[in-house]
């Protein structure tokens, strides 16, 4: 399949799955399981995340993210820059869509985050990459 139909399914999976009400309830039941399975573990971790789910939204648009880039390798930052606009135009229709989510700053906050650490990720990589490379000779 091609990389850039994937990255759109993709995308338009994300925007159902943040439209959908089930992925509150989906979440929560993921939390629960893993305070439940090695609790001494995961209790402290778990209690100190925040109250909603601005990790979720980190995890999911950090993905799509690294999706995206791996599809349009030539033009990965102009692609986040649309992704990250994309995540904010879904958050901001996000009450059309379901009963239970509504617009919350956090989730725009989460949304920002996940595509910047990968911005600054491949940011990084493509410094590193130069800087590595080994100079031409002068003449």
């Amino acid at each position: 399949m091609n990389r850039r139909i994937l990255a759109f399914t993709l995308l338009a999976v994300v925007t159902a799955f943040m439209w959908s009400d089930t992925v509150i309830e989906w979440w929560q039941s993921t939390i629960e399981f893993f305070l439940r399975v090695n609790e001494g573990v995961t209790e402290s971790v778990l209690d100190s995340r925040p109250g909603n789910d601005v990790d979720l939204h980190v995890l999911v648009w950090a993905a799509t993210s690294l999706v995206f880039v791996w599809a349009f390798r030539a033009k990965w930052w102009a692609v986040l820059v649309a992704l990250f606009f994309w995540s904010a135009l879904v958050e901001t229709l996000q009450p059309a869509f379901t009963e239970i989510r509504s617009r919350q700053l956090a989730d725009y906050v989460g949304n920002a985050i996940g595509v910047a650490v990968v911005a600054l990720l491949f940011a990084l990589i493509g410094r590193s990459r130069s800087v590595n490379q080994p100079s031409s000779p002068a003449r």
